[in-house]
């Protein structure tokens, strides 16, 4: 019975440390904070991105169809140019960078695959 007790302290303390490594985050270095904020396509499709690496997303089908969505939140971002990906336990979320955030109209825009996205904060 005393080996099944460790056993059981050996998997939670595994557990834990997956769900700790799980929760932290990378910040974004200096030239990667352009992309920090909450933004949003015409068609509903979003993705935050904070300081401190963490974002979520959502893609919805060009027609805004939510059952063709996919989205991720709680991730890790990172931001390999020409690719923004979220990243969170083996899954992941693309975005193509078609352009980089920039003034445009008085709204800061970017277009992210082949869609202009507007800040939203």
């Amino acid at each position: 019975m005393r080996n099944f007790g460790s056993i059981i302290s050996c998997w939670l303390l595994i557990f834990g440390l997956v769900i700790c490594s799980a929760c932290s985050k990378t910040p974004l270095k200096a030239d990667e904070l352009k992309y920090v904020g909450s933004w949003e396509s015409s068609n509903g499709s979003t993705l935050e991105i904070l300081p401190n690496g963490g974002g979520s997303g959502k893609k919805l089908g060009f027609d805004g169809n939510v059952s063709s969505s996919k989205s991720l939140s709680g991730a890790q971002v990172l931001v390999k140019s020409p690719v923004i990906s979220l990243e969170m336990m083996g899954m992941s979320m693309d975005y193509h960078v078609n352009a980089e955030p920039a003034q445009v109209d008085g709204k800061m825009q970017m277009r992210l695959d082949d869609m202009d996205y507007v800040k939203m904060n």
